[in-house]
């Protein structure tokens, strides 16, 4: 039989698939429901047909078909958004999904600009995994795509791209000890970043790959801040999780 609900759809035994996630519904019922748990049962994290290349916006009109066919758009971050990276003493990209959770928010007109403007530590925080979105990638690979979407380096209008560095974007790159990610130190150095930090780690609770010691991160985090930064009073509230 069937064990994964996407399984059971390309097979046309819809029996088995309702089956299957009535059940998993009735187990997530009994605790909090989270965005893993719900892509876990549908896809069991199977590796995209294709990588992704690049994230962009179209305007609901074409998505529709009441508009020209692939309109891109270029929204503007919150205003709020622009204040932050103007103020903070620091920038981290929190873990989550590459293409899904993070690039959006940085692909927005002028974040690139203010976050390369700034002379301040800027560090990306690695997953303890591989999710079907970056299957296969290193960490250097995730700094580039960043630094891409960073730099609108794929945008049909020439005129919004900029060539801005990696090393302008990341000053540093944590990862949690033993994840499946492919640290690959030598390449993250040639793209002029110099700090790379392995964190304590535990296994993760999901039972895939490990996950921050939430502690030892903080403190690890926070030294590398203070080293960058040349600031020994800099605390927590003082860093802007960018995304």
């Amino acid at each position: 039989g069937h064990t994964r609900v996407r399984d059971a759809l390309t097979d046309g035994d819809l029996d088995s698939a309702v089956e299957l996630f009535q059940s998993r519904l009735e187990d997530l019922a009994k605790r909090q429901l989270s965005f893993i748990d719900v892509q876990e049962a549908a896809t069991a994290y199977d590796q995209l047909d294709s990588p992704i290349k690049r994230v962009f916006y179209t305007s609901s009109d074409a998505i529709l078909g009441a508009g020209e066919d692939g309109m891109e758009v270029f929204p503007r971050p919150n205003p709020r958004v622009n204040e932050q990276l103007e103020k903070v003493h620091g920038i981290v990209y929190g873990m989550g999904s590459l293409y899904t959770s993070i690039v959006p928010s940085l692909t927005l007109v002028g974040v690139g600009t203010r976050i390369a403007s700034r002379d301040c530590p800027k560090v990306m925080l690695l997953n303890g995994a591989h999710d079907r979105e970056t299957s296969g990638m290193s960490a250097a690979d995730i700094v580039v795509s960043v630094t891409e979407h960073l730099n609108l380096s794929h945008c049909p209008q020439e005129q919004m791209r900029f060539s801005h560095s990696a090393s302008e974007y990341c000053t540093a790159v944590l990862y949690p000890r033993g994840t499946d990610i492919e640290v690959d130190e030598a390449e993250l150095h040639k793209l002029g970043i110099e700090h790379v930090v392995a964190v304590q780690s535990n296994n993760a609770r999901n039972g895939r790959g490990v996950e921050y010691d939430v502690e030892a991160l903080i403190q690890t985090l926070l030294g590398v801040m203070r080293d960058q930064a040349g600031c020994d009073t800099l605390q927590a509230a003082d860093v802007n999780p960018i995304c």
